[in-house]
């Protein structure tokens, strides 16, 4: 931040005294992390609830982070500098695990939605074929159907090239999963993908009893190099587990040669990625809506320290993880100042040739316009005249956002509380649209009743409330606490009429440069308290109108859910079934 400030007050974190530089640091990450009863209860109450809120609805105005410290400085200029001192008390964990855990932010991102079954698969195996160095890739479930066989064969023939294949997967809960033993058992793909050359780790590790999480471990893996805040991060999750059997990863993440990769809500199975088109007007059991982004620049970077910090801490084989081969330096996502063509002329716009991406000025793309065969798609330019605003599109801002249990303990769950801002605030800055398969928090439905009235019709959540669901109470949830917003006038819908299961986690807010947030978490307990979560925020035009105009769509072959089929109880504690979606809803 530019502006004068003095810090006086006290952390509740007791290390080292940090220079002013780092203390900047520290007040622009706990900006970005700390949610509104946060803000009050950690500061000690040095800030007011009506601070907090203020501070939180001008976030908002960005999306729900900021994106550099001059935004955030303007905030606090607003609110007065002291402000910061006390957003500087609720500092509670060393400054380099903060870092860590807070939003990662990036620039000079492209940014592309591939939704359901046929567009997903495609994006997902031609990915993992244009490697030439690494596919580091995690996911929840990964079952033995033709779907993964379909992976499995991509994979194996990189490895065979010898690009080097790490792969994090759930065996057990891919197994309990499978329905049909055949389907579940990974084992067989395993031994196919170990032949090959490929490494596979499983994170069924994660049940983390205190046997596995030992102090002779910890000392090990240190002694191994594993960064502290890798391991820090892990006794947080340790302190938080409830059973042993309670938490998993649910993380859906991909990267390729440092470059580009993919963040996903679908898992690996032949509902996420069957081959064949999705006829929305009829029923279907076995194929969801689903889908994952296609990401490209900077964030991959981010998107490999998350990757290292599940792969070490599960026993994973070391690797110089940090090194340029896995993470390139952050100039080599900057774009040139000259063409890369003729080396003379002005950048106007990136298009890709084959696996290779290039900035030209005019003169070269306009004569590569003729020559389509050789050049491959061209993003920028041909159909549309080139200006400084279509190149932007091309330069999203991405960031990495990872949740874990533990996440409350330490800094705070900031997907859980960015979720919960978004459906409380959302609307009063411009249309924004939720949709998730499992909404069962109570946070996010206490926020979504909190919406002002009177933007609250601008609010729009969708989810799964019929037998279509994979789920035993995603209907009884909304049922029992539904009710709140729909009388606030949030607009409720049961997607697709039960016609097709959506297992799409996505969301967008349609103010200033457009946000869009995607990724593997649910509004569920088992996201916001249990799990290993992780998905991006995404500041850009270009992708929020994929994104919503796929949700636009998803609303128009939605149903209205209405209090005239007694869908939104008024009295749920006299309903058996809210009696007993409340017991089960500690553990979904």
């Amino acid at each position: 931040m530019g502006a004068e400030f003095s810090i006086t007050a006290t952390p509740k974190y007791d290390g080292a005294p940090l220079d002013e530089c780092a203390q900047r640091r520290v007040i622009f990450h706990l900006a970005n992390t700390l949610s509104e009863d946060q803000l009050v209860g950690r500061s000690g109450g040095t800030l007011t609830k009506e601070s907090a809120e203020r501070f939180v609805r001008a976030r908002m105005r960005t999306g729900g982070i900021f994106w550099c410290e001059s935004e955030l400085e303007a905030v606090v200029m607003e609110l007065g500098f002291d402000f910061i001192n006390g957003l500087y008390m609720c500092l509670n964990v060393p400054p380099a695990l903060l870092a860590f855990l807070a939003p990662h932010i990036t620039s000079r991102n492209s940014v592309h939605a591939h939704v359901d079954g046929p567009a997903a698969r495609k994006a997902m195996l031609e990915l993992i074929a244009s490697a030439k160095h690494h596919v580091h890739m995690q996911t929840y479930l990964f079952k033995a159907d033709e779907a993964g066989e379909a992976v499995v064969a991509a994979l194996c023939a990189a490895a065979e090239r010898g690009v080097q294949v790490r792969l994090l997967i759930d065996k057990l809960m891919t197994f309990v999963e499978g329905k049909a033993f055949h389907k579940g058992f990974f084992e067989r793909l395993q031994k196919r993908l170990e032949a090959a050359g490929a490494h596979v780790v499983s994170t069924s590790s994660e049940t983390y009893t205190d046997v596995w999480w030992s102090v002779a471990k910890r000392d090990k893996l240190k002694a191994a190099g594993v960064p502290e805040r890798f391991l820090a991060m892990q006794d947080f999750a340790q302190k938080a587990k409830s059973i042993d059997l309670n938490s998993v990863y649910h993380r859906k993440f991909a990267i390729v040669d440092g470059r580009r990769g993919y963040v996903a809500s679908c898992n690996i199975a032949h509902e996420y990625l069957y081959d064949e088109p999705l006829d929305t007007a009829k029923a279907s059991a076995d194929k969801w809506h689903d889908g994952l982004a296609v990401v490209e620049g900077a964030v991959c970077r981010e998107l490999q320290e998350v990757f290292a910090a599940a792969w070490l801490v599960l026993d994973g084989a070391a690797y110089d993880w940090s090194s340029a081969a896995y993470m390139p330096a952050l100039e080599e996502f900057e774009r040139p100042r000259v063409c890369q063509c003729c080396g003379k002329g002005k950048v106007r716009a990136r298009v890709r040739r084959r696996d290779e991406l290039l900035w030209l000025c005019r003169a070269c793309l306009d004569e590569k316009q003729a020559d389509m065969s050789s050049m491959g798609t061209i993003r920028l330019g041909a159909a549309r005249k080139i200006t400084d605003e279509a190149i932007a599109a091309e330069a999203h801002q991405v960031a990495v956002i990872f949740s874990f249990p533990g996440s409350e303990l330490a800094t705070g769950n900031v997907l859980r509380r960015l979720y919960a801002e978004w459906l409380k605030y959302g609307a009063t800055l411009g249309k924004t649209i939720v949709t998730s398969p499992y909404i069962i928090d109570r946070q996010a439905f206490s926020a979504m009743g909190a919406t002002p009235k009177e933007t609250a019709g601008r609010l729009h959540v969708l989810t799964n409330t019929g037998n279509v669901s994979d789920h035993h109470s995603t209907g009884a949830a909304m049922s029992c606490h539904g009710r709140p917003a729909h009388d606030a006038g949030v607009k409720l819908y049961d997607v697709y009429d039960n016609r097709i299961f959506a297992h799409y986690k996505t969301a967008t807010l349609d103010v200033g440069h457009g946000y869009t947030i995607t990724g593997s978490y649910n509004l569920n307990s088992r996201s916001a308290l249990h799990d290993f979560e992780l998905c991006i925020l995404v500041r850009g035009r270009d992708f929020h109108k994929q994104v919503a105009a796929v949700l636009e769509a998803d609303i128009e072959h939605s149903r209205p859910l209405t209090l005239e089929r007694d869908e939104l109880h008024d009295s749920p504690h006299t309903k058996v079934a809210c009696f007993a979606e409340n017991v089960l809803s500690w553990v979904s």
